[in-house]
């Protein structure tokens, strides 16, 4: 919160949040700079998720994320059982006054299913924090679909006028009409675990009548937490090294483990799992730069040799970043060059040529 009020002619800020006081022009300053830094992790969070909704939304992918997921595994829904439907539903609706309000919801990706009798409609939302709301928004994403299939079937019924009795043609929909189940996968690639409710009735406040729990619906939500996946090897598709990494990638001994046991599997991987990684990792500079030199050559990219790579180059600043400090603090204390080119050659195993580069670099970083 912050108040403003004027003394002896200068405007002074409070900002409650800090607890302190600052002059207007650099409460000013300050909350833009917050404001930037917002900005920047909205379009940081915008990428991922746009990474993400690319490569989980190919056929292949989302076909093996569904029979996981909603068949136990089962080979049911085949790539070439799925059709896109659009990402936006849209509800218009006019209140008592006859005021046009509208309703509309975005879904990262909303497929429809037909397979073996099996008729589905399936969405997926991508999340990075925890929403504590998700139950009620994905029951309006869900009722929406609901609603929109209804509406389809009315509007065939308006343009035949083949309803049978007056219930139907009041209801504008067939006894025998049926809609398509609605399934919606949360998929949620936060580094916390997810700590919001998984159902309707874990939001409602039912004090000490609880029996009323037995006349309110709930809605429970699916969540796939990407990093912490229990069998990634249920997965046929690359997504079993997807969640396989993204389960591992906070221990680095975990993680290399896990290359070394699945490096046949890694060993190609397509360019849009080398994409996710690269966001979601936290490594995307780094990650990227390895794998364009594989891309150059012409290579699908080898994931056991980006990573050696990238663990290599990380070893290989951890040693520098030593080097920097040798130096730095060495000169501080004012020791000649040539002690400190000798520390450099006993501690860090460099040559002469070696020692006399780095010593370069970084006392002209210390001038």
């Amino acid at each position: 919160m912050v108040l403003l009020f004027p003394l002896c002619n200068i405007t002074i800020c409070i900002y409650k949040e800090m607890n302190c006081y600052m002059p207007l022009y650099f409460a000013r300053k300050y909350m833009a700079s917050e404001s930037k830094t917002c900005l920047e992790r909205k379009r940081m969070k915008q990428k991922k998720d746009q990474v993400l909704t690319r490569y989980i939304g190919r056929p292949g992918r989302f076909a093996d994320l569904i029979n996981v997921n909603c068949f136990h595994g089962e080979d049911i829904v085949k790539p070439e059982d799925l059709q896109v439907l659009p990402g936006e539903t849209k509800r218009i609706i006019k209140d008592k006054n006859g005021t046009v309000i509208t309703i509309s919801r975005f879904r990262d990706i909303l497929r429809v299913a037909s397979a073996q009798n099996i008729f589905i409609v399936v969405g997926c939302e991508n999340q990075m924090k925890t929403h504590y709301a998700m139950p009620v928004r994905e029951m309006l994403y869900d009722a929406l679909n609901y609603t929109e299939q209804v509406d389809q079937i009315i509007q065939k019924h308006r343009e035949s006028k083949d309803w049978k009795s007056s219930e139907e043609f009041l209801s504008g929909y067939a006894k025998e009409d049926r809609i398509k189940p609605v399934i919606t996968m949360l998929l949620y690639y936060g580094d916390e675990p997810w700590d919001g409710s998984l159902d309707l009735h874990g939001l409602l406040e039912f004090g000490e009548n609880e029996y009323l729990k037995e006349y309110v619906p709930n809605y429970k939500i699916n969540l796939i937490s990407v990093k912490s996946i229990e069998h990634p090897e249920a997965y046929q598709s690359d997504l079993r090294e997807f969640f396989g990494v993204m389960k591992h990638a906070s221990d680095m001994k975990e993680l290399e483990d896990y290359v070394q046991e699945n490096k046949e599997r890694l060993t190609q991987v397509e360019e849009d799992l080398v994409d996710v990684f690269s966001e979601l990792l936290g490594e995307r500079k780094r990650l990227k730069i390895v794998t364009k030199e594989q891309e150059k050559k012409g290579e699908k990219v080898d994931m056991c040799r980006a990573f050696d790579q990238l663990e290599e180059r990380g070893r290989q600043r951890g040693i520098e970043q030593g080097i920097e400090a040798l130096v730095m603090e060495n000169l501080e204390e004012k020791v000649d060059r040539e002690r400190i080119l000798g520390k450099l050659q006993k501690w860090f195993g460099l040559n002469q040529e070696q020692a006399e580069k780095y010593f370069e670099r970084f006392a002209v970083v210390k001038q």
